[in-house]
């Protein structure tokens, strides 16, 4: 027992010994298994598209939409008034959106509708900045998406971010919001060798499966807001209007208008006023981008709409900024 005792420290103090000789190497040894381990975690983070802005959680199950809508249904639940904000075409001109938010939130709204072109090339790095600004506000915020958030990884950059380009929600048990992408426009060629790039004719529009879900969505028994980055072919929008499936949407809202409160849009940049039958068609796109040269029917100032909803009654107004 006693030699076993003594055999034991005697290899302790080799050990002792070793460790004292080869302390860099050991210690280097250690820092590369601890470095190995985080950057095992860092690849795992970037394979699950998972970060976190400020307090947004960010992954491609839980977009920023989604935690906007239910900051929504929390903050207006049952309450049958309501108001919120319609602004477009920011455009990147990340000071002058601030100002257009500033004034805008000084109304209190309940939340907000970005109609799209939220960013110029839908970068990662653009996203990343619009949503940091966006989260200096404390008003939820949902974005539709403009062609110009399409360019590029824009299309991968907005579904990993914000979720799903059509979609739909209710605001109360009366009215319903819904947002669509007729960004795309009708291929007419094989796609090229730079992924998304297509070749296309007929202008932008209304994929032929949005439309049914559009149709889909007017019959359910509630009041629509339609929110659309891109104005229909009516009045003084049609030289900027989308004409892939322009008229078969303007047939639906011939056929549907007494679902429909409003179509809000963006796209061109100013504001302006039109009706389709008795429907309201109003381009809100004074955000920040650079101004579109003032025309018949358009105003050529920064701007938002405060849209304000009492029980059955709703009304819009455009807030210019001088």
């Amino acid at each position: 027992m006693i030699l076993a005792a003594l055999k034991f420290i005697s290899i302790a103090r080799e050990v002792i010994c070793m460790i004292k000789k080869h302390v860099v190497l050991i210690t280097f040894f250690l820092c590369t298994i601890v470095l190995h381990g985080l950057w095992c975690a860092v690849g795992v983070a970037e394979v699950t598209g998972k970060s976190t802005i400020k307090n947004y959680d960010v992954n491609d199950e839980n977009g920023l939409n989604l935690a906007a809508i239910e900051s929504i249904h929390h903050q207006i639940g049952k309450k049958t008034s309501f108001s919120f904000i319609v602004l477009g075409d920011s455009n990147g001109n990340f000071r002058q959106f601030n100002d257009v938010l500033r004034h805008a939130c000084a109304r209190n709204p309940d939340f907000i509708i970005h109609t799209g072109d939220l960013t110029v090339n839908g970068s990662e790095k653009e996203y990343r900045e619009a949503i940091e600004l966006c989260s200096r506000w404390d008003v939820p915020l949902v974005l539709c998406p403009g062609n110009h958030d399409l360019r590029g990884d824009g299309a991968d950059n907005f579904e990993h971010f914000f979720g799903p380009m059509n979609f739909a929600f209710d605001i109360n048990d009366r009215y319903r919001v819904v947002c669509i992408n007729n960004n795309n426009m009708k291929q007419s060629g094989p796609p090229t060798n730079k992924g998304r790039l297509w070749r296309y004719e007929n202008g932008r529009g209304i994929e032929d499966n949005t439309m049914e879900m559009i149709k889909e969505e007017l019959h359910v028994d509630k009041e629509h807001f339609i929110i659309m980055h891109i104005p229909p072919p009516v009045a003084q929008f049609r030289f900027k209007a989308f004409t892939w499936n322009g008229a078969a949407f303007l047939r639906l809202v011939e056929q549907q208008e007494s679902s429909i409160s409003r179509i809000f849009c963006g796209h061109i940049h100013g504001y302006g006023e039109a009706r389709h039958g008795q429907v309201p068609c109003v381009v809100t796109g004074g955000a920040g981008g650079n101004l579109q040269i003032a025309r018949d029917g358009i105003d050529s100032r920064f701007h938002y709409v405060l849209v304000t909803a009492h029980g059955d009654r709703v009304s819009h107004e455009a807030c210019f900024i001088e």
